[in-house]
C-alpha cells in the first residue's frame, strides 16, 4: 500500500485532468498511489482517465458535487497521509517529498502546506505568500479564525488526524468553503507546518474571478461555517472573542457589498448584526448610518 493517497476530484476538465495527473506522476517521492474521483463528468474524462490503466485508480460517481468526491476518495484511501489536488492545479515535482519529509521528522504535525505560485488564464504567475512563516507555522488556529490562507490543492494529512476530527462537512451551505471547516478543526488539536516554497500552480483563471454576487455568496457561507465552529467546538474565551471578531468583520464586508449595490436596507441589517458581534466597530457605525440615510432617501423617491 502507497504511504500517500492523492485524492484528485474532477469534472468535466478532460482537457486540464492530464496536467494535475501527471504532476503527482512526476514526483520524486514515489511513495504514492493515486484516486482520481469523476463526478459525473459528460465531456471525455473517463476516456482520458482510462488511459492511464493501472497507474491510477478511477472512481467514478453521480454528479454530488466535490466535497462527495473528495470523501469518496478519503473512504477510499489506504495511506497513512492523505494530499488533494485540484483537477486544474499541478504540483512541482518535489512537493511531496518536501511534506513528507516534515511529517516523518516532526509527528506533532498533523498538516503541512506550502507557498504556491497563482496563474492565471496567460500563464502569468506570482507567489501567493511572502515570508509568512512566522504566522502560519505550528498552532494556527486563532490565525486561521481570521481567515483562511490554507489551499486543498497544498496540503499533507495525516490519515490519523482525519480520522479524529472527521472528513469535510457534506453541507449544501459550506460549498466552496468546505476546505476552511476542516481546517478550523484539524489546527484546533493539531500544529500546521508551512514550507516556504511555492510547490503548487494553482490556477486562477478566468471562471474563477468572482462577481460581487459571487463574493457575497461566499461570505454568506464562510459566516455558516464560524456560527457552525462556535456552536459545534469548545472554544476558549480568546478564541471566542476572535472567533467573534472575525464573524463582525464578515458582516462588515457583506454590508459593504449590498451597500454598492443598492441594497440599503439588507446592509443595514448586516452592519447591525457586525455590531452586536462587536459593539465598538467604528467603521460598521459608520456604514450602518450611511445605509439607513440612503435607504431612507430611496423609500422617498418611491
Amino acid at each position: 500500500m502507497p504511504k500517500v493517497s492523492v485524492i484528485i476530484p474532477t469534472y468535466n476538465r478532460a482537457g486540464r485532468v492530464v496536467a494535475a495527473v501527471d504532476s503527482v506522476l512526476g514526483q520524486t517521492y514515489e511513495d504514492r498511489g493515486i484516486i482520481v474521483i469523476d463526478d459525473g463528468s459528460t465531456d471525455e474524462t473517463k476516456a482520458v482517465l482510462q488511459r492511464y490503466g493501472g497507474k491510477i485508480k478511477c472512481l467514478f460517481a453521480e454528479h454530488d458535487g466535490p466535497i462527495a468526491a473528495r470523501n469518496l476518495g478519503i473512504r477510499n484511501s489506504t495511506g497513512k497521509y492523505i494530499a488533494f489536488l485540484d483537477s486544474d492545479d499541478t504540483w512541482l515535482p518535489d512537493k511531496l517529498a518536501a511534506q513528507i519529509e516534515v511529517l516523518e521528522r516532526d509527528e506533532d504535525v498533523g498538516l503541512v502546506f506550502t507557498d504556491m505560485y497563482l496563474v492565471d488564464e496567460k500563464g502569468k504567475t506570482e507567489k501567493l505568500f511572502s515570508d509568512w512563516a512566522d504566522i502560519v507555522d505550528g498552532r494556527v488556529f486563532r490565525h486561521l479564525l481570521r481567515g483562511n490562507f490554507i489551499s486543498m490543492s497544498s496540503v499533507v494529512i495525516r490519515k490519523t488526524c482525519l480520522d479524529r476530527v472527521g472528513a469535510l462537512e457534506e453541507s449544501a451551505a459550506q460549498i466552496g468553503v468546505e476546505d476552511y471547516h476542516l481546517w478550523l478543526r484539524l489546527t484546533k488539536h493539531f500544529a500546521v507546518k508551512y514550507i516556504d516554497r511555492p510547490l503548487v500552480n494553482y490556477s486562477i483563471g478566468g471562471e474563477d474571478k468572482l462577481t460581487s454576487v459571487d463574493k457575497l455568496d461566499k461570505l454568506a457561507r464562510i459566516s455558516e461555517v464560524l456560527r457552525d465552529i462556535g456552536g459545534k467546538m469548545d472554544l476558549s474565551g480568546e478564541e471566542r472573542r476572535l472567533l467573534r471578531k472575525s464573524a463582525a468583520k464578515n458582516l462588515y464586508e457583506m454590508g459593504r457589498l449590498l451597500s454598492r449595490s443598492g441594497s440599503h436596507e439588507k446592509a443595514v441589517e448586516k452592519f447591525g448584526s457586525a455590531i452586536k458581534l462587536r459593539p465598538l466597530y467604528l467603521r460598521a457605525y459608520y456604514f450602518l448610518l450611511v445605509s439607513f440615510l440612503n435607504a431612507v432617501r430611496a423609500s422617498c423617491f418611491l
